[in-house]
């Protein structure tokens, strides 16, 4: 889906505000019509959720969809610039409760996650 492949270029080229523009755009189709298509939106909401240090969202989104499947050079490049900084500054106990509170989400409610207010995008 075009939304998500400006998403994460924008995620590794800095420009996080965009970045979030396009995924939250993308989980906001995904959420009215297709829901299959969650995955980059979701996984990219999660490295923003990371990078920030919000600890709830970055797992609660990432989770469900599992490993991203499209590209496994972009979930390889999500791990290393994202998802491995967070988990060794928040150490692996936090990181751990994180993933099984969001192992527990259906696919619904980690987009709603990823979309809700709380998920404080912007930085």
């Amino acid at each position: 889906m075009a939304c998500g492949n400006l998403g994460v270029e924008a995620l590794f080229s800095g420009d996080l505000d965009r970045a979030c523009t396009a995924f939250v755009e993308q989980l906001r189709i995904c959420r009215e019509y297709v829901f299959w298509v969650a995955a980059e939106g979701l996984s990219g909401m999660a490295a923003l959720a990371a990078w920030r240090g919000d600890m709830e969202h970055v797992l609660g989104a990432a989770t469900i969809i599992g490993p991203w499947d499209a590209d496994a050079d972009v979930g390889a490049a999500l791990q290393k610039e994202f998802f491995e900084p967070a988990r060794q500054l928040y150490g692996e106990r936090r990181w751990s409760e994180a993933y099984t509170a969001g192992s527990r989400l259906s696919l619904e409610e980690a987009i709603d996650l990823a979309l809700s207010p709380e998920a404080g995008r912007g930085h």
